[in-house]
């Protein structure tokens, strides 16, 4: 179409040279936190009832997808406090996933292929690790699911590239979630059983996170990071301390 033409060209020239990439690190080492349904319930209820306290008029998704990653924001936010290697908490922090944009647009009943486009979150690092971070978080990502659902899909596409590199900048704090618990990768069987555990190929650096619905429990939640030793111990306490404070 017209849209796509234009899209490809304003890419083209926007691409990225290789030598812009950066090399991974040799460091990491690739670990799964899983979030329970019943912790999932518990960060639910718990944004809706501060939400409440707060009377908050705005209309706002509170789904699996949302506080999951919202909670997985902040607990990557307060990795870096803990970090001496970034001990600046000025600025914003950004989000980036991926929505499905199929059902926005009209397509055939035949085709068959994907559609999906880029949503940017933000959030002020200071915010973001306080006792209401979650709240501030999910309040970030709710909103960009309701504009896709309420404006449509690929608007301002042209300026996708471009978000994307303002936020690799160096020194900008961003998290990249790749993939969705709507997948059902646990559920694939090409005839020798389900998958015992599922990996992300590309998941190497701190900030980029894979997501996947639970192989053991349905509307559980798992999450694939690559952690170096020293921030596994840092990263492990937020995860579980905040979920125990739910309870």
């Amino acid at each position: 179409s017209k849209i796509l033409g234009q899209l490809a060209s304003t890419f083209v020239k926007d691409k990225w040279g290789t030598e812009e990439l950066d090399t991974l690190p040799t460091n990491k080492l690739r670990f799964t936190f899983v979030i329970k349904r019943c912790q999932v319930e518990l960060l639910k209820n718990w944004v809706t009832t501060k939400l409440m306290e707060e009377n908050e008029s705005e209309k706002l998704r509170i789904s699996t997808f949302v506080v999951t990653c919202a909670y997985m924001w902040v607990c990557l936010n307060k990795l870096q406090e803990n970090e001496t290697k970034h001990p600046s908490l000025s600025g914003d922090s950004h989000i980036v996933f991926s929505a499905d944009c199929r059902h926005h647009l009209k397509l055939p009943p035949t085709y068959f292929g994907n559609c999906i486009e880029p949503r940017f979150a933000t959030a002020k690092k200071t915010e973001l690790v306080k006792e209401k971070g979650v709240i501030v978080a999910a309040k970030a990502i709710g909103r960009q699911v309701m504009e896709l659902e309420e404006v449509g899909a690929l608007r301002e596409a042209e300026k996708w590239l471009s978000k994307h590199k303002e936020i690799l900048k160096p020194g900008t704090h961003f998290i990249s979630i790749a993939a969705s618990p709507k997948f059902g990768v646990y559920e694939i069987d090409f005839g020798w059983g389900r998958p015992r555990k599922t990996e992300v190929a590309h998941i190497g650096s701190l900030g980029s996170i894979s997501m996947a619905e639970s192989r053991e429990e349905e509307s559980g939640v798992e999450f694939g990071l690559a952690l170096s030793q020293e921030e596994l111990h840092s990263f492990n306490d937020a995860f579980h301390r905040g979920l125990q404070q739910l309870q």
